[in-house]
């Protein structure tokens, strides 16, 4: 596929400038310098999502979606439902929450 990105830019920086967004660029998670600076210049603002928070909110919810699971098993098996299943899905909720909310206020004080 052609690039239709044809218009050069050219900005100098100091060394110590380069190495700070060099540093940004790579916390960004941005394939190239070029990419990263023209993000900022359109966008202003790339948000980066803490890597180990993500992980513990998808293990949360892969545990809860076994939870719900077994619970239907159980349901088809007995046509009950146990009160202790249902707590322990809506604990489970309430972490991934938790987890969310304290994300979220992350997230908000770099701003």
């Amino acid at each position: 596929m052609k690039s239709n990105k044809i218009c050069n830019l050219k900005v100098r920086v100091s060394e110590e400038e380069y190495k700070i967004i060099k540093q940004k660029c790579e916390d960004a998670d941005c394939l190239n310098m070029s990419s990263y600076l023209r993000r900022m210049a359109l966008q202003g603002t790339i948000l980066v999502y803490p890597k180990d928070d993500w992980r513990k909110i998808i293990h949360l919810i892969s545990n809860i979606s076994n939870n719900v699971n077994q619970v239907a098993v159980k349901l088809h098996i007995t046509e009950k439902i146990y009160d202790d299943d249902i707590k322990i899905i809506k604990e489970s909720l309430d972490d991934v929450n938790k987890i969310l909310y304290e994300l979220q206020l992350k997230l908000s004080k770099k701003f």
